[in-house]
């Protein structure tokens, strides 16, 4: 298995204005957004090599919408992306 890659995220002011973002990290795309009452963040990843809209399995989770959510995602991310598969 590869060495951990970090992960970047925008702060969470990016998030108050109700942006999303993408990302990459290894072996997993993601999608980063808000939820409508701004209460946790969205978090969706999938494992092909193609954009969003493409991707056939996708999973969902979610995180509290604060620095420390943000962190605990981040650190999500970077754990995920050094597994080839969902089943890792």
């Amino acid at each position: 298995m590869e060495g951990r890659h970090e992960v970047e995220i925008r702060p969470l002011s990016f998030f108050r204005n109700k942006n999303t973002f993408l990302g990459s990290n290894q072996y997993i795309r993601f999608l980063i957004k808000p939820d409508q009452e701004m209460e946790t963040f969205l978090l969706e990843i999938w494992r092909e090599d193609v954009c969003y809209e493409l991707a056939k399995e996708k999973r969902s989770y979610t995180f509290p919408f604060t620095d420390e959510g943000r962190t605990q995602m981040k650190a999500f991310l970077e754990e995920e992306g050094l597994k080839k598969d969902f089943t890792e």
